[in-house]
């Protein structure tokens, strides 16, 4: 009862206790039971930015995977580039990879990890491991039309 006490009173408690509790009544409304289905979902469509006009047209990503899963690409319009991943593991709503050759470091001094997450309906967002457990970037949002050839 103390420990109860204790945690309810502690406004930074409250808050992660109450964002844990809305995630799991909430949840996602999309979700993969396998890595494959949700290298498809993303494989099939292309994202745009939501905080940019036109993000399906002018920064818009590609994602692309190797035979077996263990990479990803992500192919970003603006600037022509594209980053590699290894993938590290997924759940049913996100997959854990890290950017090969990253040089950025998280406070432990280990190299930054990212999840790609489904943030509902037809949004992706990325989110580093070491953030706190519902921030995220501004959502990607899946664009209608065909992904280009990247």
């Amino acid at each position: 009862m103390i420990v109860l006490f204790n945690v309810f009173t502690r406004n930074a408690h409250v808050k992660l206790l109450l964002a844990v509790i809305s995630f799991f009544i909430a949840g996602t409304s999309v979700q993969a039971a396998t890595l494959e289905e949700f290298a498809a979902i993303l494989e099939a469509n292309s994202w745009g930015w939501s905080v940019v006009e036109n993000g399906c047209v002018e920064q818009y990503r590609v994602f692309s995977f190797n035979r077996d899963f263990t990479k990803m690409q992500s192919f970003i319009s603006e600037g022509n580039v594209t980053i590699d991943y290894r993938v590290l593991g997924h759940s049913h709503n996100s997959i854990t990879m890290q950017i090969i050759g990253e040089d950025r470091l998280d406070d432990d001094g280990a190299p930054v990890v990212w999840q790609l997450r489904f943030a509902g309906e037809g949004m992706i967002c990325w989110r580093r491991t070491d953030w706190l457990l519902f921030d995220c970037t501004r959502p990607l949002l899946r664009c209608d039309t065909t992904p280009p050839a990247s």
